[in-house]
């Protein structure tokens, strides 16, 4: 799910989603809350674990400028 900021002509304005910048959305759809409600989060091989993600950062790979 992500969040429509605006739309112009045909290109939207989205935020709140996990991509790499210049890299294609697919599927958008609106949101139906009857239909789309995402329910309970899973979280799969890090289940037990995710104490240990911490504040870790990205090491610079996929950022043009340092933080």
């Amino acid at each position: 799910m992500v969040r429509l900021d605006r739309v112009e002509g045909n290109l939207l304005h989205i935020r709140d989603v996990d991509l790499l910048d210049e890299t294609p959305v697919l599927d958008i759809k609106p949101h139906v809350p009857r239909l789309d409600s995402p329910g309970p989060a899973r979280i799969g091989w890090l289940e037990g674990r995710d104490a240990e993600i911490g504040e870790k950062r990205d090491d610079g790979h996929f950022l043009t400028e340092p933080l």
